[in-house]
């Protein structure tokens, strides 16, 4: 599946952070959230409660309560199983960093959060390439 690229100047109102119709085929969280979860706390993972707060924390909807830091820390750490504990702060920096991304880039949705972190990633991974002196993926034997 073709990840779609973020537009930031083209976003839409405040009130889509958070909501959408019931029928819309959209993911509820965004799919990087999810990934740092299941890679540093599985088990935490696959609860849909702490998602939704955790969600409600990054993209804040007006006119509703949103969680604070101290809340999301009590509630990972109500969630998490001891050996995981380790990883607590570790999901806090990662969620401050995500809220940061999407405040300062005026992101709309978990979608667009998506996209932009998959073209920083991408980005990223050419400017390794091209300090490494190799060819960029999909470039055959050209260096730029």
């Amino acid at each position: 599946m073709e990840k779609r690229r973020c537009n930031p100047n083209g976003a839409g109102h405040l009130i889509k952070l958070a909501l959408h119709s019931p029928g819309e085929n959209r993911p509820p969280y965004p799919q990087t959230l999810v990934e740092v979860m299941e890679s540093l706390v599985p088990k935490a993972a696959c609860n849909q409660h702490l998602l939704n707060i955790l969600r409600a924390y990054i993209f804040p909807v007006p006119l509703q309560p949103q969680p604070g830091q101290q809340e999301i820390r009590q509630h990972l750490r109500q969630a998490l199983q001891p050996e995981e504990e380790k990883y607590l702060d570790i999901i806090l920096t990662i969620l401050e960093g995500m809220k940061a991304v999407i405040e300062y880039q005026k992101l709309q949705s978990p979608e667009e959060l998506d996209s932009y972190l998959q073209a920083q990633k991408e980005l990223f991974g050419r400017s390794l390439l091209k300090k490494a002196g190799r060819p960029k993926p999909g470039r055959t034997g050209k260096t730029f």
